[in-house]
């Protein structure tokens, strides 16, 4: 990640309007732990999103919704992506990831599916998929033990799809 980093910092120094090379950096960012610069990066690509093409202007800002934790929006353009570019791995992806931080596991394992669909053999996409499905069984396993202690109030029901009581 580190060597993927200097390649697109070197991008920028010939090119600093490159908008790709900037979200090329917030990725490995994140991944590295190193949130600030994540989304210093995120929003320096924001600013030249008219240099990018459709389809990179919709991974972009879905990337920059997800890093900064505005997963609603994340989902939000995704969904755009996906529906524009269904053979998209990445989108798919990455619209499962933003899907599960919102608890909608169903929406979650579907664009994991999706995923798998486009890259069969692709490992980070099934251990998406397992891990998904295994969230799914945890939730399930949650609301039993929840509900077998539960007022039967109209509270205490269960929101389908998210896996987990929501409150009062």
């Amino acid at each position: 990640m580190e060597e993927s980093l200097r390649s697109f910092s070197q991008a920028v120094e010939l090119d600093p309007n490159f908008a790709r090379a900037y979200a090329g950096m917030s990725g490995p960012s994140a991944a590295l732990g190193r949130q600030a610069d994540a989304e210093k990066y995120i929003k320096l690509a924001m600013e030249h999103l008219d240099r990018m093409t459709e389809r990179e202007r919709y991974h972009t800002r879905a990337f920059f919704y997800l890093v900064t934790g505005d997963y609603q929006k994340c989902v939000e353009e995704y969904g755009t992506l996906v529906n524009q570019y269904p053979a998209d791995r990445i989108g798919q992806a990455d619209l499962a990831v933003c899907s599960l931080q919102l608890r909608n596991i169903p929406k979650a394992i579907e664009a994991s599916r999706k995923a798998v669909e486009i890259v069969p053999n692709g490992v980070v996409q099934r251990l998406n998929l397992s891990f998904q499905r295994q969230s799914r069984r945890l939730s399930a396993r949650r609301f039993s033990k929840w509900r077998a202690g539960s007022t039967g109030r109209p509270k205490d029901q269960f929101v389908l799809g998210r896996g987990l009581p929501q409150p009062g």
